[in-house]
């Protein structure tokens, strides 16, 4: 494993990654600058050698892997992002609504994720998004679901009058 690194500091184009270096090797915890030097870089090859040692020092040849499922209960979006080719409008022949029982068909006992995210739909209340929540979380109580983004999350505040906090945590327990 050591081999990996066999003239890691000659060939190393961003002399940063030196330090980070070190300090996996040493066990030592990466500081918020360290993370900060590791996120600007463009050597990424050099990052990647760093990785792949502490990946085989940790763990060797096992590999790791999670049986997910990617849900989205709708196409339907209020917003039309310029960069956007996933979101269509009521009116889009390619537009689509799941219902609970078209979601809930998708799943299986094998799955350990599910990732919920979709269009911003004009028509449906954040009742809606905690009722498919809570159906998903009922159908499959030890999965783990990772549901909605940033925007999401803003959308849900805005139809519902709640602040982040309280749309987050509505959403945890449902």
């Amino acid at each position: 494993m050591e081999k990996l690194l066999d003239n890691f500091d000659e060939f190393c184009i961003d002399k940063n990654l030196i330090l980070i270096k070190d300090k996996v090797l040493s066990n030592k915890r990466l500081s918020s600058k360290d993370a900060e030097i590791i996120m600007k870089t463009n050597d990424l090859n050099s990052l990647g050698i760093i990785a792949r040692y502490k990946k085989f020092s940790k763990d060797g040849d096992k590999i790791y892997f999670v049986v997910n499922r990617h849900i989205n209960p709708t196409n339907i979006c209020a917003i039309s992002c310029k960069f956007c080719a996933f979101g269509k409008t009521m009116k889009s022949p390619d537009a689509y609504e799941m219902s609970i029982d078209k979601i809930l068909s998708l799943l299986d006992d094998e799955l350990k994720e599910i990732h919920i995210v979709g269009g911003l739909h004009p028509n449906w209340k954040f009742d809606k998004y905690l009722e498919i929540i809570g159906e998903v979380s009922n159908a499959l109580p030890t999965a783990h679901i990772k549901a909605f983004t940033a925007v999401e999350i803003d959308w849900f505040s805005e139809i519902s009058g709640f602040s982040y906090q309280k749309v987050i945590e509505k959403l945890m327990e449902a």
